[in-house]
């Protein structure tokens, strides 16, 4: 589908699509041309109008949708039922959740349910409960009821007189009924400015007021719908997606539409229905829409910088950026560009160095508030919130853009945490002479830059040290390994002489005589000689042991320290990029439809009764009788790192969990395993229940017990 020629919230009253002859390209279909837009219509077997297309610029991007019409429109999977303005309505949409076509209002979900069944059963819908007027006047004129054009927005009224919450930017935000989050951004007369579509968490919401609050005052980001006699005015951010639009105002109103506010940078061209945006491309120049009667106006019938449009009696020709207009009294020459007159000059060469974010010094030597990661956050002057993220010598590293709120911040602030170590995340463009580094997530949405630098800086050595080898030497204690040595003893002392024993004292015959007497009369004396004799050889070996070399001393004992066994390497992580297949293929947003109840479109069936081991047996036991199961089974198999595909998993990689309330992510449907992208938020908590199969590569896929359906939430990037 040509989706650069797919006009959102296009659609006419149903009565513009009754009575047109088939189509030609497909049947089962009609095709007609109103206000220079090409539409189609899906027809029921009785050949009455089922379905509308919105508006399509050419004939070609028509015949583009229809076809993606006719390959949708027999898979279930495929239809919604939503409701809007106390009517319901059915939804077509192509595998990448785009709506293709959309049914008139119904009364009921009952009458709108049936219409379905009927159309898939080959009957005619057309005896259901449909409610003309809710798509177009009794009488088939082309008013644009409220129903028709607001999608998933609330009434005007419904945004008038909430509590401000951001007085600076007189903005309230709020929780409806419906139990949704909405924000309105109102004038200073308290009217409503612009609206947002509802939310289902408030942290979503105020993200995109973030972009409303970035926006809003540049009349460039505005187009404008308009369908007979109202028209809104549609703001968009800078990638192109709806973050507000205004209430309806009649076409030809002579005062300021209530969406656009008086004080606005566009207040001047809308309230006279004359320049509706000034754009630049990338050389600078400006591009001018003017708004017609029909929407080809706003742009499709330019040549040459020149729009030529019929109102009346009166021709406006537009002629190189200038505008003659005949009004009555005159022809006057118009190059007033809407809002304030602003120095183009410095605002080309603040976008092209700066984008949304501040200039790099503005993020220099804030306050850590994240050691761990060294990152600062902080309030601008401009009242928006931001964070830096520093090099280890204090530089800026990553910087990001502003919020409006701190939780928005917070949320962006996370994905730069979770990516900003992954090379795989940068690019590099160029600006001028200038190179910047960007880091996105794993969806492809920017959370971050890097400062402006004249040269090209290699992402991996700059924006992340710890892998760097070439960034500036990091000092660590390095722990050696001590080493035993051995201490050569000293040597030991020179000998000590030892004199000879004296010779024995001879006693004269004479004095001996005494002693003798007294040995004789019974003294041990008697036997001092024998004693002397044993005494000798005691003698000697003291003397030969105390003056010899002593034994050498006994070795130290060493003991040698164990170092410290290494870090066990790091445990693998599931990585999204290489999840292919479409199983594991999340679609960026929060998911369009939450699941209440499981098993209305098994896939393996109720499984409760089984063990991990069984539902493994059960799988194998398809896998082997049938080769759609073999297709399906090894290819999701290989995506979890089984290398031979479901040959290679075992009951012990089946185990039974209970899957988080509230995640989304990709939901299994019917025999044929396709897939749909859903929240589980049962009634029964017994559907939270589930069987895992863990992969090599450590991602998982999960199969619920209540249907067998397979179910992939994000649990990588």
């Amino acid at each position: 589908m040509d989706n650069k020629n797919f006009k959102e919230d296009d659609y006419l009253g149903l009565s513009k699509y009754e009575g047109h002859p088939a189509s030609d390209f497909l049947k089962g279909f009609s095709t007609f041309k109103h206000d220079g837009q090409f539409y189609f219509a899906l027809l029921d077997s009785a050949g009455k109008v089922f379905m509308r297309s919105e508006g399509y610029s050419s004939e070609k991007a028509r015949d583009n949708g229809m076809t993606s019409v006719n390959k949708n429109k027999t898979l279930t999977e495929r239809w919604t039922v939503v409701e809007q303005m106390k009517r319901f309505f059915l939804s077509l949409k192509a595998g990448n959740h785009q709506e293709i076509a959309k049914s008139g209002a119904y009364k009921t979900k009952a009458d709108a349910d049936a219409a379905l069944a009927a159309f898939m059963s080959g009957k005619s819908a057309a005896g259901t409960a449909r409610v003309a007027a809710a798509v177009g006047s009794a009488a088939g004129g082309d008013i644009l009821k409220a129903e028709d054009k607001e999608d998933d927005y609330l009434p005007c009224k419904e945004y008038e007189g909430h509590t401000i919450n951001d007085k600076k930017n007189n903005v309230a935000m709020f929780k409806h009924e419906n139990g949704q989050y909405y924000f309105a951004l109102y004038n200073v007369d308290g009217s409503v400015k612009l609206r947002s579509e509802g939310f289902e968490t408030a942290k979503n919401r105020d993200q995109e007021l973030s972009g409303v609050l970035k926006y809003h005052n540049d009349d460039s980001m505005y187009t404008m719908l308009e369908k007979g006699k109202y028209f809104m005015m549609v703001l968009k951010d800078k990638s192109g997606n709806e973050v507000g639009r205004s209430c309806l105002n009649k076409t030809g109103s002579t005062s300021a539409p209530s969406g656009v506010a008086q004080g606005a940078s566009a207040a001047g061209g809308l309230a006279t229905g004359k320049i509706i945006s000034e754009t630049r491309n990338d050389l600078g120049e400006k591009s001018r829409k003017v708004i017609g009667e029909t929407r080809n106006d706003l742009g499709e019938k330019s040549r040459s910088a020149g729009v030529e449009k019929s109102r009346g009696k009166a021709v406006e020709k537009s002629r190189s950026l200038g505008i003659e207009k005949s009004r009555g009294k005159g022809v006057e020459k118009s190059r007033k560009v809407i809002g304030e007159k602003r120095n183009v000059l410095k605002e080309t060469k603040s976008k092209v160095k700066e984008d949304d974010y501040l200039k790099c010094d503005a993020y220099k030597g804030h306050k850590i508030t994240d050691a761990k990661n060294n990152i600062a956050t902080f309030k601008g002057d401009d009242g928006q919130f931001y964070f830096a993220v520093y090099k280890k010598d204090g530089s800026v590293r990553l910087r990001s853009e502003g919020f409006a709120s701190e939780a928005g911040r917070a949320d962006e602030l996370k994905h730069c945490i979770a990516n900003m170590e992954n090379e795989k995340r940068y690019s590099t463009i160029k600006k001028g002479k200038y190179f910047i580094n960007v880091l996105k997530d794993g969806t492809g949405r920017e959370v971050g830059r890097s400062c402006m630098s004249k040269e090209v800086q290699e992402t991996v050595a700059w924006v992340a040290p710890v892998v760097a080898a070439a960034a500036a030497p990091v000092v660590t204690k390095k722990v050696e390994k001590k080493v035993a040595v051995k201490k050569t003893p000293p040597p030991p002392p020179p000998k000590k002489v030892v004199p000879p024993p004296p010779p024995p004292k001879v006693v004269p015959v004479a004095a001996a005589a005494p002693v003798a007497e007294k040995a004789a009369a019974g003294g041990c004396l008697k036997f001092w000689p024998l004693l002397l004799l044993l005494l000798i050889p005691l003698l000697w070996f003291l003397l030969k042991g105390c003056g010899g070399t002593p034994p050498p001393p006994p070795p130290p004992v060493v003991v040698e320290k164990t170092p410290p066994p290494p870090p066990p390497p790091p445990a693998p992580t599931c990585n999204c990029d290489d999840l292919t297949n479409p199983v594991f293929r999340i679609p960026p947003g929060p998911a369009p439809k939450t699941l209440k109840v499981l098993g209305r479109a098994p896939e393996y069936g109720n499984s409760h009764s089984l063990d991990a081991s069984g539902f493994y047996n059960k799988l194998n036991a398809k896998y082997k009788g049938s080769a759609s199961e073999r297709r399906f089974l090894d290819g999701i198999s290989k995506q979890l790192g089984f290398e031979n595909g479901w040959k290679d998993v075992s009951a012990s990689s089946v185990s039974s969990v209970r899957v988080p309330r509230g995640v989304s992510g990709n939901m299994g449907t019917k025999r044929t395993h396709q897939t749909v992208y859903r929240k589980l938020d049962p009634v029964d908590a017994k559907d939270l229940e589930a069987f895992r199969i863990t992969g090599p590569n450590t991602c998982q896929l999960h199969f619920m017990k209540t249907c067998g359906n397979h179910f992939f939430y994000q649990q990588c990037e």
